[in-house]
């Protein structure tokens, strides 16, 4: 049957999971990564979309001149407050409410749009990179990343896998969403489509800091949507299926994991 949709907000507990158990696992490495690109475009006004609990966003007043504005916005006031309780940020940062398919910005307003594993989640790809095209000044330069296919990232695989098992009818599609968007040939498409150019798509190997196995248990359940899904079930399965998890995770990776991870790094120019 066909997997069930599951509701994607980000919101509740799921922020603080979210940022405690899968942070340094997924995100940091490609955080770091991201920002030293950010530095060579050499911005003076950059716009952050999707910037979640600012993994990315504690990097880019480095990465920038000292005098260069930041705008971090993202769909989810939770995120954002998350963020902003969680990390000491740079005072040249603005936060803002923002859906990426529908920018509250003027017209070439910013000389880079960078995001960290949002575009994902679009409902609309062209049109939200239509609003990235709109936004930029020309020669402005949009660089986001997504990740790689599921069999790329064994950690979001099995966990995939593991949650499968419990549902043998009605199973949640949530791991396959973040990862459903690798075809380097659409990507092209819809940027073009969009009105881009010069448009690179690099495949990024990383390996993320060593996370405890219960952690990347917690997070990949607790940290992400699927939550909510979960929660719709009997009480006790959302724990039944953690410990499951952390036995698999166990037996393939240790106590500890050192996640390999694959993603595309996106970079075009207005």
């Amino acid at each position: 049957m066909r997997p069930k949709e599951t509701n994607f907000s980000f919101s509740g507990s799921i922020p603080h999971y979210y940022e405690e158990c899968l942070g340094s696992m997924l995100f940091e490495p490609y955080a770091v990564e991201m920002a030293g690109r950010i530095k060579k475009i050499k911005a003076s006004n950059l716009l952050e979309l999707a910037c979640g609990t600012g993994r990315l966003t504690k990097h880019l007043a480095g990465a920038l001149e000292q005098n260069a504005s930041i705008t971090a916005t993202d769909i989810s006031t939770a995120m954002i407050e998350h963020a902003r309780a969680t990390h000491t940020f740079s005072d040249n940062i603005e936060w803002q409410v923002a859906d990426a398919l529908q920018l509250p910005f003027k017209d070439e307003q910013f000389d880079c749009v960078v995001e960290q594993f949002g575009v994902m989640f679009y409902s609309d790809k062209v049109t939200a990179y239509k609003e990235a095209l709109r936004v930029l000044k020309n020669e402005g330069v949009f660089i986001f990343s997504a990740w790689d296919n599921l069999e790329n990232n064994p950690v979001a695989f099995y966990a995939n896998e593991v949650v499968n098992d419990f549902f043998s009818v009605d199973t949640p599609m949530f791991f396959h969403v973040p990862h459903s968007y690798c075809d380097e040939q659409i990507m092209r498409s819809d940027l073009l489509a969009a009105g881009f150019k010069n448009i690179s798509i690099e495949t990024v190997k990383l390996t993320g800091l060593p996370t405890a196995a219960e952690d990347a248990a917690k997070g990949l359940l607790f940290g992400t949507p699927l939550f909510h899904y979960l929660l719709k079930q009997q009480a006790y399965l959302p724990d039944e299926i953690m410990a499951k998890l952390v036995l698999k995770y166990t037996e393939v990776f240790g106590k500890t994991i050192n996640a390999p991870l694959q993603a595309f790094v996106v970079t075009a120019v207005k």
